[in-house]
């Protein structure tokens, strides 16, 4: 797979870094979350069976905002969950010049595993050793719940035992998300 590179934006004295992680397949009925009929009516005029296996190729990039002396991380990518195409991160953040002990802190936008999965090492280590975890109290709240696995796709079931490693390797602060 070609690894993108990462690209930044100066608002200074702010640089904002995309990092890709990489770039996996979704199938479109997670992706859209969409009635597969429905679907299936509104792509009518392709073969079903193009339907059926209807793959969306879905970069993952995790963004970096520092200054030279301050450096944050918004979301972890997948890491080596999903190192066959994904799992770029750290190496492209180390391409920049920052190591993963730059890191103060990461703000996770939602707990889904293409965002978090990249935090925690294969033996449940912090990857951001120094960093601390923004979180919404939120998403805390539902993923940590197990009762709460009936209302999502299975596909999203790791996320639950996942959110419980993540929120004990890591010091967090939740914040509201009002």
């Amino acid at each position: 797979m070609d690894i993108q590179k990462p690209f930044k934006i100066n608002i200074d004295p702010w640089n904002i870094w995309c990092i890709p992680d990489g770039r996996v397949d979704l199938d479109q009925r997670l992706l859209f979350n969409r009635d597969h009929r429905k679907l299936r009516d509104e792509l009518s005029c392709l073969n079903q069976d193009v339907i059926d296996s209807f793959l969306v190729p879905t970069y993952v990039n995790t963004y970096l905002i520092e200054n030279g002396k301050e450096a944050y991380l918004v979301d972890g990518g997948y890491g080596k969950l999903r190192e066959d195409k994904a799992g770029y991160a750290i190496f492209n953040l180390k391409s920049i010049g920052i190591e993963p002990g730059d890191i103060s802190s990461v703000l996770l936008t939602h707990m889904h595993m293409d965002h978090v999965a990249g935090l925690l090492s294969d033996e449940g280590k912090k990857v951001f050793p120094k960093a601390s975890l923004f979180v919404s109290s939120l998403e805390t709240a539902f993923w940590t719940d197990e009762t709460n696995k009936s209302l999502v796709h299975e596909y999203l079931h790791g996320c639950f035992s996942f959110s419980h490693k993540l929120l004990s390797a890591y010091e967090y602060n939740l914040f509201s998300s009002n």
